[in-house]
């Protein structure tokens, strides 16, 4: 009977080692055993050198397992996970469940401690239980993998003299110790000493401050040696933060911040991402190549714009102000290629396919379109069409402004040694809805979703749209065998100008949170570009059509089925371009 359990378990690892999950019932029987493990073990566990310290995974699976690839695999290597397996990657079920079967299967060589994710508040508005709700059909595997949370210890001790914990220290902890009275077997608590050591971070202060997560404090360099000395260690490994070289050492290198998922580095991918991608030599040469890119003078489509420019592509920067998209320009480097002022409005659908209508009496090609430009969180208003604003600019016009491109952008493509794209920038947002949304009407297309997070639900039902509209042109272009390329994408949480001001739109509380991730926890723009200008140009894309073609990619490239239902009904993207053109007529705008 035991070498059955065994052998059940090995067929589990090696199942979750290919990204397949397991079933409900074996989660179920997984989770009582890790539980069975971990309530035997301390909240400091006792952790013997040499070991591998991870940091934050956050689903990220592919990620993960290049990490063993390097690191070695358990149990011919020791890892200590400092926490955060979970949320907002697409692969936080199966990432969990591998570790947790490894910690079943090799308890004594694989420690998993707990990270501020681990908490049933935080994962069911980060991803996670929106995940298994998708991947199972119910809420249980969820549960069941919360209860584990409970159980994880708080932090480890290696070889006496380094201390690991996910986030940070306490002021109502002065020793390891005191950590050890600790009831850990609960959800995360608001405040108090668990819940700063899963929430604070270091910071250049003296003493100790506030912290603007909202959730635990700021520690500084004084702090962090008098804990030191009084606890006998040389070294506190924590993880929590983002650090753009996978760690970052403070203090005088007696404190360490371990990130142990690259992809927000843009370093790493699985398979349908480009791990040889790299901007500085892979963008092809795009002499001759005619370019636009929507509200391209801030943010993510000037640099969007930057890379393109530089590498030859003749780039028309389309958005509403003149003024600031000419300031814009005069501080780019041109390199071989030239960017020129487009002027688009896209509050006003007439004015879109007026925009659209003189571009084709000026250019003669196009061979990519970036649909960049876009409201975000804002307050409910409608235009004088009696169409909210919302899905108007993000929408509505959009689709004018590209349809009305389209036979330029369908010659293009005709010609010889062309690769002819759209690329739509959609956004995670879209999460935030339910797995039934419709688009059969005005009323659908106006609907206020009254409610908690009101606004960030209206701006993702607006960036559906992006998703949807994606691949129903894609399924156009390949009825008609065009070989136009569309895809759709979410750029990543990035420090931009427009996410700033989402964050200050968001009450003072959670914005002051917001703003501070941008500022400190989110790639720059030229980074987080990356996505855009890998969806117009890279090589992989045309190399692959079948593939590409009407995808949806998230940060650094990585091709999702798994948003939401509804992103993949191709029956709700039919409605959504019928419906399009019943208000277009209602409003009295004429596609040709």
């Amino acid at each position: 009977m035991v070498i059955c359990v065994l052998c059940v378990l090995v067929r589990q690892i090696e199942q979750l080692i290919r990204c397949e999950p397991i079933s409900e019932e074996e989660v179920k029987t997984l989770c009582i055993k890790a539980r069975e493990i971990l309530i035997e073990e301390a909240n400091v566990q006792v952790v013997d050198s040499p070991v591998t310290i991870c940091g934050d995974i956050h689903g990220q699976f592919w990620d993960m397992m290049e990490l063993f690839k390097v690191g070695g695999s358990c149990p011919e290597t020791n890892y200590l996970f400092m926490g955060d397996f979970v949320d907002r990657g697409f692969y936080s079920v199966e990432t969990f469940l591998l570790l947790l079967a490894l910690k079943v299967r090799y308890p004594e060589r694989m420690t998993l401690i707990r990270g501020n994710h681990e908490s049933r508040q935080i994962t069911q508005v980060y991803g996670f239980y929106d995940e298994c709700q998708r991947k199972y059909g119910s809420s249980n595997v969820w549960r069941w993998c919360c209860e584990v949370f409970d159980y994880l210890a708080l932090g480890a001790i290696v070889d006496g003299r380094v201390f690991c914990v996910h986030g940070g220290l306490s002021p109502n902890l002065s020793g390891i110790d005191q950590i050890r009275a600790i009831d850990r077997k609960q959800e995360v608590p608001h405040d108090g000493p668990m819940c700063d050591l899963l929430w604070s971070d270091p910071d250049d202060i003296a003493g100790w401050g506030l912290s603007p997560r909202g959730a635990g404090f700021l520690f500084g360099a004084d702090i962090t040696k008098q804990f030191a000395h009084q606890n006998a260690i040389d070294l506190i490994a924590r993880a929590h933060q983002l650090a753009m070289e996978g760690y970052k050492l403070m203090f005088d290198q007696m404190i360490v911040t371990v990130w142990s998922a690259p992809n927000y580095c843009y370093r790493m991918g699985n398979s349908s991402s480009s791990p040889r991608w790299n901007f500085e030599t892979d963008i092809p040469d795009l002499t001759g190549k005619v370019v636009v890119v929507t509200g391209g003078n801030s943010g993510l489509g000037f640099a969007t714009i930057q890379h393109l420019v530089t590498h030859g592509a003749k780039v028309y920067m389309a958005s509403r102000n003149e003024a600031k998209a000419k300031a814009a320009i005069a501080t780019l480097e041109l390199g071989k290629g030239s960017v020129e002022f487009w002027q688009l409005d896209l509050s006003d659908v007439r004015q879109a396919k007026k925009a659209a209508e003189t571009f084709l009496e000026k250019e003669t090609r196009l061979d990519i379109l970036i649909n960049n430009a876009a409201l975000t969180v804002v307050p409910y208003a409608k235009t004088h069409d009696d169409i909210q604003d919302v899905m108007m600019v993000n929408h509505i016009s959009t689709f004018v402004w590209t349809q009305t491109l389209v036979p330029l952008i369908e010659k293009t493509a005709k010609e010889e040694s062309t690769d002819v794209r759209i690329v739509n920038v959609s956004s995670e947002a879209v999460r935030w809805l339910g797995d039934v949304v419709r688009y059969r009407n005005r009323e659908d297309f106006n609907d206020e979703h009254a409610g908690w997070f009101a606004a960030m639900k209206r701006y993702g039902r607006s960036k559906l749209t992006s998703i949807l509209y994606t691949k129903e042109l894609q399924r156009r272009f390949d009825e008609k065998k065009v070989p136009i390329l569309c895809l759709s994408l979410h750029p990543g949480t990035i420090n931009t100008e427009g996410n700033l001001n989402l964050a200050s739109r968001q009450g003072w509380v959670l914005g002051a949170i917001l703003t501070w991730m941008s500022h400190h926890l989110t790639p720059s723009a030229s980074q987080g570009a990356y996505t855009h200008v890998f969806a117009a140009v890279a090589p992989d894309v045309r190399a692959h059509p079948d593939i590409f073609g009407g995808a949806f990619l998230m940060p650094p490239a990585e091709i999702t089925n798994a948003v939401i239902k509804p992103a993949e009904d191709p029956e709700l993207a039919k409605e959504l371009w019928e419906t399009t053109e019943v208000l277009l007529k209602e409003i009295g705008v004429e596609l040709t």
